[in-house]
């Protein structure tokens, strides 16, 4: 679920939703 740049190789894997804020933010701390 990477909006971002959706890699159909699976290049960034969809890393657990760490805790910012609560919600589950892909990618967006890194």
């Amino acid at each position: 679920p990477e909006e971002e740049h959706p890699s159909p190789e699976g290049d960034d894997e969809p890393e657990p939703p760490r805790p910012s804020g609560g919600k589950p933010t892909l990618k967006v701390v890194k």
